[in-house]
């Protein structure tokens, strides 16, 4: 799947990478994402975004970044067992089982403007 952010801040994805599929609006424009695990991870600013995983197919859920508010996320990776954040100010880890028990289901209406 190829996921995009279209100059009008619409995300869309494709699976046959010739029909593109609206996902909804996210603002600001995402930095960048990862896939982790079949998870795709979208992180903007300091806040980081999960959307779906093997228990939590097709939704969409924040991570907790209390400790790295202010601190521009500059990329995420998994290292063995651990969840790794780079920031403009320094590299935060966690055992990613533990981040990934953190995440709060959000509602993607609020955060991501779907349409109905």
């Amino acid at each position: 799947m190829l996921w995009a952010q279209k100059v009008d801040r619409e995300l869309a994805y494709t699976s046959d990478f010739i029909n593109w599929q609206h996902f909804g609006y996210l603002n600001p424009y995402f930095f960048d994402f990862r896939e982790i695990e079949n998870s795709v991870f979208i992180y903007t600013n300091d806040e980081l975004y999960c959307f779906g995983d093997s228990t939590m197919t097709g939704n969409l859920s924040q991570l907790p970044t209390e400790n790295i508010k202010s601190r521009t996320i500059t990329s995420i990776s998994k290292f063995h067992n651990d969840m790794i954040i780079t920031t403009t100010n320094g590299i935060f880890y966690q055992d990613y089982a533990t981040a990934m028990s953190k995440k709060i289901l959000i509602s993607k209406n609020k955060i991501l403007g779907l349409e109905n």
